[in-house]
């Protein structure tokens, strides 16, 4: 069992506060939505949706499962930003509907960025006469030896002194 915090965590809490928000959407008591997760208690819950404890990947997995969304759904503040707007939005939207939207933003210019999860591209195919110039160009020449470059420091070949000071 997670030890019931004496100051509320912000992240915790705004889970919480989504994880209450789709409860009462539902329909469901603490009560009731506490023993069909296989939480502790309600009061379990309760402490959860007051960001009083950190949930484990695990409730929060067995939470959405009960509420009918995706985990995804209880990690989102819809308020915070256009994207996690976004995201409460297509919850629940039919697949031809999320298809055609995703269509629709595929063809956005989007700023790059590591928001932006697309495949990399590919590299040109390299042809005989950009591989000769690769290897010419790779080809270095040596580099010119100095006395300075080839003198020992100053402190090599010195033995230390084993002698004990007494």
């Amino acid at each position: 069992m997670v030890p019931r915090r004496s100051q509320v965590d912000p992240l915790a809490a705004s889970i919480g506060a989504r994880v209450r928000s789709l409860r009462q959407a539902n329909g469901l008591t603490l009560a009731k939505l506490a023993a069909e997760s296989g939480l502790a208690s309600k009061g379990h819950l309760s402490d959860l949706e007051h960001g009083r404890l950190v949930p484990t990947v695990g409730t929060l997995q067995a939470l959405a499962s009960k509420l009918g969304v995706e985990l995804l759904d209880l990690l989102i503040i819809p308020d915070k930003n256009p994207r996690h707007r976004l995201i409460a939005q297509s919850s629940g939207l039919p697949d031809p509907v999320m298809l055609r939207w995703l269509t629709e933003a595929e063809e956005l210019p989007v700023r790059p960025g590591p928001t932006r999860m697309t495949p990399a591209k590919k590299a040109p195919a390299k042809t005989a006469k950009t591989t000769a110039k690769a290897t010419t160009t790779a080809k270095a020449t040596p580099a010119k030896t100095t006395k300075a470059a080839t003198k020992p420091p100053a402190h090599a070949g010195r033995r230390r002194s084993t002698r004990s000071g007494s």
